[in-house]
């Protein structure tokens, strides 16, 4: 497995971690839903601490392509998913210090939806195309 791939698993994980905090929160249905019986703030750590880690990781990444000369291009094309990430963790922490309103909590998750788009883009940016050419 390769780093970026650990990273997009890793990022998954933390996705996927993201619904779970959601439906131990107050916005997870009507009052009549029964809430994931875990308490919220325990959720939210375990969801944090993948944040966290991505975060690292992609530091780590950074920092390595930067002691590589030919790969400055791919080490430009973190820089908006380090942005995304950390804009998207001061989201996160706003909500949860806030209380969880709901407009937050949709920003939030337009955030992710923009994230995970993102580690796409830096995915595929890292491979390059033949040249077409028309004749």
């Amino acid at each position: 497995m390769t780093t970026f791939e650990f990273q997009a698993a890793e990022i998954g994980t933390e996705v996927l971690t993201g619904p779970f905090v959601t439906g131990a929160g107050p916005h997870s249905g009507d009052i009549s839903v029964q809430r994931i019986d875990t308490p919220l703030t325990t959720i939210v750590r375990i969801h944090s601490l993948f944040v966290w880690a991505f975060l690292a990781l992609l530091v780590a990444l950074t920092w390595r392509l930067s002691k590589i000369a030919s790969s400055k291009e791919a080490q430009r094309s973190l820089y908006p998913l380090i942005g995304i990430t950390v804009v998207q963790g001061a989201i996160g922490y706003t909500q949860y210090f806030s209380g969880v309103p709901v407009l937050l909590v949709f920003v939030h998750i337009v955030g992710a939806t923009a994230l995970w788009c993102t580690l796409v883009w830096t995915y595929l940016s890292f491979f390059s195309r033949p040249q077409e050419t028309i004749s």
